[in-house]
C-alpha cells in the first residue's frame, strides 16, 4: 500500500508487517479475555460498587474539563447540539458508556469497539449500505483483463488467488499470468494445466528473470480486455470485485483508473485484520502515498499508450504507472468505488517483488513523483515527509516574483499584543518580504505595532472599520491595502509559528491549480498538544468538522492522513494564504452566513471552481486562546433556525458529498467505522 522507508529492504518490510499483524492478533486475544471477564458473574456482581464509584470520578474529571471544552466549542449552544445529537446517535446506551472503560463504542457498534473492522466486516460485508450506488446497475458488457505477475509463489495460496477469480459473479473476464523464470516445476505443471483446461487463462513463461515490471509487462502482452485488473500472486478478490468494476465501467464509460478501498488478511485468508476506507482520488494525497494501489484498473488503451509498466523503478512501479497514466485523464475520469474490492494477504512473501533483491523503496517512489513532476514542467523537490520518512512530500519552488506577501489580521487584540503576534511571525516568516495590513475596530496607532527589532523593515498599515463588522467587511476592505503576491489571512491570534510558516505556505499557493492552503493548526493551551484546526469534513446532515481534530500531535491519524498533505473542500479559516490575483479576481467575500463561516463558504467556491484547497502539516502554527479553537461542529453557527441556515442549505445543501471522506467512516468525522444503520 505505501513504500517502506530507504533503509527497509524488501523482506525486512515483509517481516515488519508480519509482526504487526501478529501484535494485532494478541490485541484481538485480549480484547477477547476482557470481554469474558465483563460478561463474568464477579464483574456483574460488583456493579453496584464498581459503578458508583466510577461514575463520579468520571462525572468529576468531566467537571473539571467542562469549561475548556465549551470554550473550544463555542458556547453553550454548540456544546448542546453536541450532547444531543450524541444522545440521539446511541440512544439511551448512550449513559451506559459513562461506565465503559475497556472498549470505544460508537453509534450503532454495541459492544464492539467503534474500530473492531473484523466485527464491522461481518455485520456489512465489503461495504456500509450508504456507500452503495441509491439507483440500480447498469447492465455491464466489458472484458476485463486480470493481470498476475508470479515468481515463485507459495502455491497453495497462488492456487487461491486464482480460484477468487475464477469464482467472480462477473463472467466476461480473462486471466492472464506471466511466470517469471521461477524455475519451479510444479508451479509449471499447475499453470501449464490452469491454460490446457480453462481458455480463458492464459500463460506466459519468461526465459529470463526480469523482476516485476518486466513480467506485469509479460502478462499484459496476454491481455485483450477493455481494462486491465492488477492482483498480486498471493491476494483474493471478493467474488463480486469484478462485477462492482464492471458496473462502474457502465456508468463511467469513460474512466480511465478506477480504485477501490482495500483490507489486509491474515495468512489463512480468513481473518480480517484491518481495511483503508480511501477518500475519491486526492491529486496531494497521492503523492504522499500510493492512494490507487489496490484494487487497481486501467484502461487497457491507456496502459498501452504510455508504455506499461518502467523498468527501473520496481518497489513503486504501480505507483508509476499511475503517475503517468493520470496525466493523460481528467480528474472525473478516475474514479473511485468506495467497497473493499481487494484482499492484501500480510505475510512473509506475500508480494511478487519478493523475487528481487530490490526494496520497497521509498527511493523508487521519489524518482516516480520526480519524473512526474519534471513530464507536468512542476518545479518542485520530492522529500521525505517530516513526520515519517516512509511518506512524500513536495517542496514546490518559488519564482522571484511570487516572493512578496501580505499578513492581513482580523482579530481586535490591544497594541502591545498584536506587536508580540507580528514579532512571532514576521522572525520566521522565511525568504519573503511581507507587509501586514490590521483590519480593527480598536483606534491604534500602525507605529506601535511594529517590532522594535523590524521597526526599518515591516511596513505596518491599519485599516479602521466600525465596530462589530464582520469578517467579511474586514476582508474585504483590507485586500484593497494589500500589494503582496499572496495574501496570508490571519483570524487567530498564533503564539508560535514553525520556521518559514509563510514560506511554505506560499510555495504551495503558488500552484495554478491551489485555492486557499492551510497549516496544521495546533491547540497549545492545554498541557498536551493536540491538532484542532485542520481541513474540514462535511460528513453528515449539516455537519462540517475539523479532520482529526483531537488527535496529538505525535499521532499519524488515519491511514497517515494526519501527517499527509492533501486537499479538502473547505479549510480552517483560522489560518489561510491565497494568490492576491485568485482573490481580486473572483466574488468577494460574502455576509450571507456570518463569522468564519463566510470564508468557509469562500473555499467551497474556489472548490467548485476546480481549484484545490489544500492542507498541509508541514507547516505547524499554535494558539493558546481557547475562544479562537475550532469547533466541534462549524455549522451550529448557523443555528437551528433562520435565514443563514437556510441560505446554507439553499448555496451547499444539507449535506454535500465530500470526497475527502468515505461513506463507510462515521458520520461523526472522526474516522471510526460507520455502525450506523442505513437510513
Amino acid at each position: 500500500m505505501v513504500p517502506s522507508s530507504d533503509a527497509v529492504p524488501a523482506r525486512e518490510a515483509v517481516r515488519l508487517r508480519k509482526q504487526i499483524a501478529d501484535l494485532q492478533m494478541e490485541l484481538e486475544q485480549a480484547r477477547k479475555e476482557l470481554d469474558a471477564i465483563r460478561h463474568s458473574t464477579l464483574w456483574r456482581a460488583t456493579i453496584l460498587i464498581r459503578g458508583p464509584i466510577m461514575l463520579a470520578l468520571r462525572l468529576r474529571h468531566g467537571w473539571r474539563l467542562l469549561p475548556g471544552e465549551v470554550a473550544r466549542r463555542g458556547g453553550w449552544y454548540p456544546q448542546l447540539c453536541e450532547w444531543w445529537r450524541e444522545f440521539r446517535a446511541y440512544g439511551w446506551s448512550y449513559f451506559s458508556r459513562i461506565n465503559t472503560y475497556e472498549l470505544n463504542p460508537g453509534p450503532g457498534s454495541g459492544e464492539h469497539d467503534r474500530n473492531d473492522y473484523a466485527a464491522w466486516k461481518r455485520r456489512f460485508g465489503t461495504s456500509h449500505p450508504s456507500a452503495l450506488p441509491q439507483t440500480p446497475a447498469e447492465q455491464p458488457d466489458v472484458l476485463l483483463s486480470v493481470v498476475v505477475p508470479v515468481y515463485r509463489p507459495p502455491l497453495d495460496l497462488l492456487r487461491q488467488a486464482i480460484e477468487s477469480v475464477q469464482a467472480q459473479t462477473y463472467t466476461q473476464w480473462e486471466l492472464c499470468i506471466a511466470d517469471d523464470a521461477s524455475q519451479d516445476p510444479d508451479l509449471t505443471a499447475y499453470l501449464q494445466e490452469l491454460a490446457a483446461r480453462h481458455p480463458n487463462i492464459r500463460v506466459a513463461f519468461r526465459e529470463k528473470n526480469g523482476h516485476i515490471s518486466a513480467c506485469t509487462n509479460s502478462a499484459l502482452s496476454l491481455a485483450r480486455g477493455d481494462y486491465i485488473v492488477l492482483l498480486d500472486q498471493d491476494d483474493l478478490l471478493p467474488v463480486h470485485a469484478l462485477e462492482r468494476v464492471a458496473q462502474t465501467i457502465a456508468q463511467h464509460p469513460e474512466a480511465g483508473i478506477i480504485f477501490s478501498d482495500e483490507d489486509r488478511i491474515d495468512e489463512t485468508g480468513a481473518k480480517a485484520l484491518g481495511a483503508y476506507f480511501k477518500p475519491d482520488f486526492n491529486y496531494d494525497l497521492f503523492l504522499g502515498h500510493n492512494l490507487i494501489s489496490h484494487l487497481g484498473v486501467y484502461r487497457r488503451s491507456l496502459i498501452e499508450d504510455i508504455g506499461g509498466f518502467k523498468l527501473g523503478l520496481e518497489g513503486s512501479q504501480d505507483w508509476d504507472l499511475a503517475l503517468r497514466a493520470l496525466e493523460r485523464l481528467r480528474p472525473d475520469q478516475i474514479v473511485h468505488i468506495p467497497e473493499v474490492l481487494y484482499h492484501w494477504r500480510a505475510i512473509e512473501g506475500s508480494t511478487a517483488l519478493a523475487q528481487s533483491e530490490k526494496s520497497y523503496t521509498s527511493t523508487a517512489s521519489r524518482q516516480a513523483i520526480k519524473d512526474h513532476l519534471a513530464r507536468m514542467g512542476v518545479d518542485g523537490e520530492v522529500l521525505p515527509s517530516t513526520h515519517l520518512p516512509a511518506f512524500n512530500r513536495v517542496r514546490y519552488g518559488l519564482w522571484p516574483e511570487q516572493r512578496t506577501a501580505s499578513l492581513v489580521l482580523t482579530f481586535d487584540y490591544p497594541a502591545e499584543q498584536l506587536r508580540r503576534i507580528l514579532a512571532c511571525l514576521y522572525q520566521a516568516i522565511g525568504e519573503l518580504t511581507c507587509d501586514v495590513v490590521v483590519a480593527t475596530s480598536m483606534p491604534m496607532d500602525p507605529g506601535a505595532l511594529v517590532p522594535l527589532e523590524y521597526r526599518d523593515e515591516l511596513r505596518v498599515q491599519v485599516m479602521h472599520v466600525p465596530r462589530g463588522a464582520s469578517l467579511a467587511q474586514r476582508l474585504n476592505a483590507a485586500l484593497a491595502l494589500a500589494t503582496g503576491h499572496f495574501v496570508g489571512i490571519l483570524n487567530t491570534p498564533l503564539t508560535e509559528v514553525s520556521e518559514g510558516w509563510l514560506e511554505e505556505l506560499a510555495r504551495i499557493a503558488g500552484q495554478a491549480r491551489a485555492g486557499f492552503v492551510a497549516p496544521r493548526i495546533v491547540d497549545g493551551a492545554g498541557n498536551d498538544d493536540i491538532f484542532d484546526h485542520g481541513g474540514i469534513l462535511f460528513t453528515d446532515d449539516m455537519r462540517a468538522v475539523h479532520a482529526h481534530k483531537g488527535l496529538f500531535t505525535d499521532m499519524t491519524g488515519y491511514a497517515g492522513r494526519g501527517i499527509l498533505q492533501q486537499s479538502f473542500m473547505a479549510l480552517s479559516p483560522a489560518v489561510l494564504v491565497a494568490r492576491r490575483e485568485l482573490l481580486q479576481d473572483t466574488n468577494p467575500f460574502t455576509e450571507a452566513f456570518g463569522g468564519r463561516l463566510d470564508l468557509v463558504d469562500k473555499c467551497l467556491s474556489l472548490h467548485q471552481k476546480g481549484l484545490a484547497n489544500i492542507w498541509t502539516p508541514e507547516v505547524e502554527v499554535r494558539f493558546n486562546d481557547l475562544r479562537f479553537a475550532g469547533r466541534a461542529n462549524l455549522l451550529t453557527e448557523l443555528g437551528l433556525f433562520g435565514s443563514r441556515r437556510q441560505a446554507w442549505i439553499a448555496k451547499w445543501g444539507r449535506r454535500p458529498h465530500d470526497p475527502a471522506y468515505n461513506p463507510n467512516l462515521s458520520p461523526d468525522g472522526d474516522f471510526a467505522l460507520n455502525w450506523r444503520s442505513a437510513s
